[in-house]
């Protein structure tokens, strides 16, 4: 499938303890392969705008080589399966070419396998090792430590992109805290008072959404005023959450299954929590979410014994059919790559957090992530 470049391209998990204490500070390291998957043939190589250094100096993203340009102004395209958006641009994608199950997979290892990961605009794949943020180049590049955290090695969990500023949010369960990270690598705290979050969702640089045991809460990085609301919500031990194609519901993965919250032009919600979708048949706990541009949800969790994929249709109406199927994982969340630095935009990244075999799917889902 060949490579193709979208320029507004840009979910998530219970907590747990994860294996090991984590160093104190990571140690560059060289990734592998595993050569004894199936489905793509590896990973492409990475850019020269994708140096491993520790701090931005100003690069440009560029596309992969062999990449395809995808023009983001309208182009006229009618029929109802083609999927546009106007938040911060316009994609056009022909909804009726979304890849059916089965979808190749390739195995990957080298960037730490931490509860949740994002993409930055140099690109790495951004994650957690210890007490460390770190960066990671597509394989066969290595990993670099970037910026320390607060509290225990367990305590980083959900990470998310901001749009605009390429910043990047994140919480910790130690310390309950929402926290911004430049692209220069300065940490700021922004909120503290988590009951538990879960996950982390970015409607623009100015309101990120937070869901925890007490509620959603509704966050500005750049103040740190925030609001919360649904302290009495009907859902179960709510983790993932992801806007929609058209940012107008944000969708929330829980025990009981995936709820949505129907949203006004400015990010707020409407009205209250309905449930758009019943878990799928077998599973145990839902885990992290994604949406694609043609509004089709995405969300990780478990069944007794397997860690899985599941895509529902946009419109929850139909059972969602299974992308991947891990015996023994432990799929916490799934990001898209950016396009840049070998990190592909229409892959949907897996990250498997199991104790045994610790690593990343490329799962080709063949279809962009919603514009950001």
């Amino acid at each position: 499938m060949p490579i193709v470049l979208i320029s507004l391209i840009g979910l998530l998990a219970c907590r747990s303890e994860p294996a090991g204490t984590g160093p104190s500070a990571p140690s560059t390291s060289t990734p592998s392969d595993d050569s004894g998957t199936s489905g793509l043939t590896g990973l492409p190589t990475p850019t020269a705008s994708a140096t491993g250094s520790t701090a931005a100096t100003g690069s440009t993203a560029q596309a992969p080589t062999g990449a395809t340009a995808v023009d983001t102004a309208p182009t006229g395209a009618t029929g109802d399966d083609t999927a546009s958006t106007a938040h911060t641009g316009t994609l056009a994608f022909d909804c009726s070419q979304v890849p059916a199950a089965p979808v190749p997979v390739t195995r990957f290892t080298g960037p730490p396998a931490s509860e949740d990961f994002a993409f930055d605009d140099l690109g790495h794949l951004v994650s957690f090792d210890g007490t460390w943020i770190v960066r990671s180049l597509a394989p066969p590049g290595g990993t670099t430590p970037w910026v320390p955290t607060q509290g225990s090695a367990g305590g980083p969990a959900s990470i998310r992109r901001l749009p605009v500023s390429g910043d990047f949010v994140y919480h910790n369960v130690d310390t309950g805290t929402l926290y911004r990270v430049t692209t220069q690598g300065v940490s700021t705290p922004v909120f503290s008072g988590f009951g538990y979050a879960g996950g982390i969702e970015v409607f623009s640089d100015d309101l990120v959404y937070v869901v925890d045991l007490a509620g959603l809460h509704f966050i500005d990085p750049g103040t740190g005023a925030a609001s919360i609301a649904f302290t009495q919500a009907p859902w179960s031990i709510a983790n993932g959450i992801s806007l929609s194609a058209d940012y107008g519901t944000l969708y929330i993965s829980a025990h009981d299954g995936i709820w949505a919250i129907p949203l006004d032009a400015t990010g707020r919600p409407t009205a209250g929590p309905t449930l758009w979708a019943a878990p799928p048949k077998g599973s145990r706990e839902l885990l992290g979410m994604a949406v694609d541009l043609c509004d089709n949800v995405y969300v990780t969790g478990s069944t007794l014994g397997s860690s899985l994929l599941w895509r529902y249709a946009a419109g929850g109406q139909a059972p969602p059919e299974v992308l991947l199927d891990r015996p023994g994982g432990w799929l916490s969340n799934a990001q898209w790559g950016r396009g840049v630095g070998g990190w592909d935009p229409l892959v949907l990244y897996v990250v498997d957090r199991s104790g045994q075999s610790p690593g990343y799917d490329a799962v080709e889902v063949g279809v962009p992530e919603k514009a950001r």
